[in-house]
């Protein structure tokens, strides 16, 4: 049981990736269509490869420290982020839509 929660956790933190990596280029695009230019923006990565080792770090201490309180650390982590993103995303999602429209001029 032990080696699936740990799959999961693995899981659920390239979940977090993507989410992240999602928003983030939205952001990006939307300043780079404030600043007038092009919505091509790019993320980079390289900050994304320590999210699964964070997220397997606060499981293994956490359960050092008690006996399942790491699985339920990474568990309210990831709420928390599904959540922020699942209330600010439309809102971004909006704005960058606005922005595409009057930077193409339709």
């Amino acid at each position: 049981m032990g080696v699936i929660i740990y799959i999961l956790i693995f899981i659920l933190s390239l979940a977090v990736i993507v989410l992240s990596v999602y928003v983030s280029s939205i952001e990006m695009s939307i300043v780079h269509l404030e600043n007038g230019r092009k919505p091509e923006a790019r993320v980079s990565l390289m900050g994304y490869v320590i999210f699964p080792v964070f997220f397997m770090g606060v499981v293994y201490l956490g359960n050092m420290l008690s006996h399942g309180l790491g699985w339920y650390l990474v568990f309210v982590l990831f709420f928390m982020v599904a959540l922020h993103t699942g209330i600010t995303l439309p809102k971004k999602i909006k704005k960058y839509n606005e922005l595409l429209d009057r930077h193409t001029g339709s």
